[in-house]
C-alpha cells in the first residue's frame, strides 16, 4: 500500500513520502491556461491547501515531483516564476494582531529570496514584495492566498474584531489591482466570498470557479478516483469489516459522499474517507476535526433544527455581508449542507450531503437544545429506540424524561415550546428511517410517527396541558387513520410535558 496523505498539505512532501496523490493536474492545467486570476470556495479540510501547493511547485519548475502525472508531458517546464504562497493560518493574527501577523509572514517570504522590506502597512508591504520579486527575477510573480478569509471567519463571534480584520484585508487584497501587470497568476481559496473585501469588487478579472462545472471535482474525490487510487485500502476494509465489495462501497457512499457544486458531479470529503481507510471503521471523522460550537449556537439562536428545508436563490451565493451571514449559506459554505436540487427560477434546495454530517449535526443540536453533554444524546436516543421496539412504554417515557429534563426554563423567552419541539424533531430524526417527526404548531400536525416491526406509534406532545388532550387531538385530526390497514397494531400515545417540572407530567396510550 502507498501511504495515505493524512495531514499532508504540501505537494512536495506528499510525493517525497510516497503518499497517494489523486491526479488533478489535468484540471489544474486547464485552470492555469484559461484564467489569470481565480477564486475557489470549498469547506475546510477539502484539499484547497494541497491544490495551491501543487500550483506553486509547477511554477517553481519542479518537474521531478510530477513524474508519471498527466501534466508532466503537457506543462512548459521553462515557465518558471517567483511564487508568493501566503498561508493565512500562519500569520499568528490571534496572538499578534492581523497587521503585525501579515507583515511578519511577508518578511519570511522576503527572506527566502534575500530581500528586505521597509513599508509599514501590510498592503504596501505586499506591493513592495511583489515589486522587488519582479525586479529581481525579471518575471511576473505567481501569488497564492490560502484561506484568504480565515482572519474574519475565526472571529465571527467577535463582531468588532471581525470588522476590523475585514477592513485590513480589504486594503491588503485591494493593492493587487494596481500591480496586476507584475502578476502572472493569482488565486485565492477560502470558505466564504465576502462582498465587502475589495478583492472581489476591484479585481474584475478574478474568476469565481466555485460553481464552474469544469472544476467541480478539482478538490474532493470522485467515485472513480476513490475506486482507482485506494483499491488496496478498500480490499483491506472488505476483509476487516467482512463486507462484499458492493456492500462496502454502498456504505462508504452513504457515510461520506454527496458533496456537489453543480448537481452533476459528486465528491467525497477527502479527510473523512482517508480516516476511514486508516481506521477501517465508519465514524464521524470530519466533524471531529473542528468544533462547530459557534455554528451550533447560531443555529439554536435562530431556533432552527430542521436544516434540510432551506431553499435559496442563486444570487444568494454571490457574496456575503460579514455582519449578517445568512444561515443557510453559511451552512453551505462550511460544508454542513450541499446542493440537493434546482427548481425553476434558479432556486436551490439545500440538504445534508451524507450520513456523517447528518448524524453529527443532530448530535450537536440535541446537546445544545437539551442542555446536555455531547456524549449523552446519541446513546440515549438509541435506548429510546430499543424501548419502543420492545413496546416498553414505561421505559420509553423514562428515557424521554432524561432527554428533556435539562431543557432550561428560559424565563426571558415568551414561548420556550420551540426547544421542546426541536428536541422532539431531532430525537425522532436521529432514530432513522423508521421514524418521522414534524414540529407541532397551530396548523396541527402529528408530532411523530414511529414504526417498529410489531407496532405503529402515533404520538402527540402537549406542553402544560394533559395527556388526554393530546389523545383527543390525535383522534380529532385523524392522524392515525392512514395506518389502519398497516397490519400492525396502531397505538395513539399522548404525552404532556410540565414546563415547571421539565418532565413528562402524564401520558396515556390507546389503540386505534
Amino acid at each position: 500500500m502507498k501511504n495515505l496523505p493524512l495531514g499532508i498539505q504540501h505537494f512536495d512532501e506528499l510525493i517525497e513520502r510516497k503518499a497517494i496523490y489523486v491526479d488533478k493536474t489535468a484540471q489544474i492545467y486547464s485552470l492555469l491556461s484559461d484564467f489569470k486570476a481565480a477564486f475557489l470556495s470549498r469547506p475546510r479540510r477539502f484539499g484547497k491547501s494541497l491544490l495551491l501547493s501543487t500550483i506553486a511547485q509547477l511554477y517553481s519548475g519542479k518537474r521531478a515531483l510530477f513524474q508519471g502525472l498527466w501534466i508532466e508531458d503537457h506543462w512548459d517546464w521553462t515557465k518558471v516564476h517567483p511564487v508568493v504562497h501566503f498561508y493565512m493560518d500562519r500569520t499568528g493574527f490571534k496572538d499578534w494582531g492581523l497587521s503585525t501577523g501579515l507583515n511578519k509572514h511577508l518578511d519570511l517570504i522576503a527572506v527566502e529570496h534575500q530581500l528586505e522590506l521597509s513599508e509599514e502597512s501590510p498592503a504596501f508591504r505586499l506591493s513592495e514584495l511583489i515589486g522587488k520579486l519582479y525586479q529581481k527575477y525579471q518575471k511576473r510573480v505567481v501569488v497564492l492566498f490560502d484561506e484568504y478569509d480565515k482572519p474574519m471567519l475565526d472571529v465571527l463571534h467577535l463582531p468588532e474584531e471581525a470588522e476590523k480584520n475585514r477592513q485590513i484585508l480589504g486594503d491588503f487584497y485591494g493593492i493587487l489591482k494596481p500591480i496586476g501587470d507584475k502578476i502572472e497568476f493569482l488565486m485565492l481559496t477560502g470558505i466564504s466570498k465576502f462582498s465587502q473585501v475589495s478583492v472581489f469588487s476591484n479585481l474584475n478579472h478574478l474568476e469565481d470557479i466555485t460553481f464552474h462545472r469544469s472544476f467541480s471535482t478539482l478538490t474532493g474525490y470522485t467515485q472513480e478516483e476513490l475506486e482507482h487510487y485506494f483499491v488496496d485500502y478498500l480490499r483491506a476494509a472488505e476483509q476487516d469489516l467482512e463486507l462484499s465489495p458492493e456492500a462496502l462501497l454502498d456504505q462508504i457512499k452513504y457515510w461520506y459522499n454527496g458533496y456537489t457544486w453543480d448537481l452533476k458531479h459528486y465528491v467525497y470529503n477527502p479527510v473523512s474517507f482517508m480516516k476511514f481507510c486508516s481506521q477501517r471503521r465508519f465514524a464521524n471523522h470530519w466533524f471531529a476535526t473542528g468544533t462547530p460550537s459557534f455554528l451550533i449556537q447560531q443555529i439554536k439562536r435562530r431556533s432552527e433544527f430542521n436544516l434540510e428545508h432551506f431553499e435559496v436563490n442563486e444570487r444568494a451565493f454571490e457574496s456575503y455581508v460579514l455582519h449578517d451571514m445568512d444561515l443557510p449559506i453559511l451552512l453551505f459554505q462550511t460544508g454542513y449542507l450541499t446542493l440537493q436540487s434546482k427548481k425553476p427560477g434558479n432556486v436551490y434546495h439545500l440538504g445534508y450531503p451524507n450520513h456523517e454530517v447528518r448524524e453529527a449535526i443532530t448530535d450537536h443540536l440535541m446537546a445544545a437544545y437539551g442542555n446536555l453533554p455531547l456524549t449523552t444524546p446519541g446513546p440515549t436516543v438509541w435506548k429510546l429506540r430499543e424501548a419502543f421496539f420492545k413496546n416498553d412504554l414505561e421505559l420509553a417515557i423514562s428515557i424521554v424524561n432524561t432527554l428533556f429534563e435539562n431543557i432550561p426554563s428560559t424565563l426571558d423567552r415568551k414561548n420556550n415550546e420551540a426547544d421542546y419541539h426541536a428536541m422532539l424533531y431531532l430525537v425522532f430524526r436521529y432514530m432513522g428511517m423508521d421514524a418521522e417527526a414534524e414540529v407541532a404548531g397551530l396548523r396541527g400536525r402529528s408530532d411523530a410517527v414511529l414504526k417498529t416491526p410489531t407496532h405503529v406509534y402515533v404520538l402527540e406532545f402537549k406542553l402544560d396541558q394533559s395527556a388526554q388532550q393530546a389523545l383527543d387531538y390525535l383522534r380529532q385530526k385523524g392522524y392515525a387513520e392512514k395506518y389502519r390497514h398497516d397490519g400492525r397494531p396502531v397505538l395513539l400515545l399522548g404525552i404532556n410535558f410540565s414546563r415547571a417540572e421539565r418532565c413528562v407530567e402524564d401520558w396515556k396510550v390507546e389503540g386505534l
